[in-house]
């Protein structure tokens, strides 16, 4: 009896670190535009630059959802990838938003 709870409290930990870690990729994740706007308003940025780049944002969101996933099939890494590329069109969008507030101002 004593085993059995004890190989329930590992489950319990298992479930612990793997939500620990689900939860932290997507916060993460969830900061990206936060992370554009903040480097478009230091000026490394631009979105010319940024939409440029589309192509390997994409590829590196899909690699970070493949590392996070906790299933190798496409359809959860689907789950964690696309809301990526939604952050980051809208990171894009921010620093559209950035720069068109700084050549405003310069005007």
């Amino acid at each position: 009896m004593l085993d059995l709870e004890f190989s329930h409290m590992a489950g319990v930990d298992t479930y612990l670190s793997f939500l620990t870690a689900i939860l932290l990729g997507m916060g993460l994740m969830f900061e990206l535009p936060v992370l554009i706007f903040l480097l478009s308003w230091l000026g490394v940025v631009t979105p010319r630059f940024l939409w440029r780049q589309f192509r390997w944002a994409v590829v590196i969101i899909f690699t970070i959802a493949a590392i996070v996933t906790p299933t190798p099939d496409i359809v959860n890494q689907c789950v964690f990838a696309l809301p990526g590329v939604a952050l980051y069109l809208l990171g894009v969008g921010a620093a559209y938003l950035v720069h068109r507030d700084k050549k405003a101002r310069a005007a």
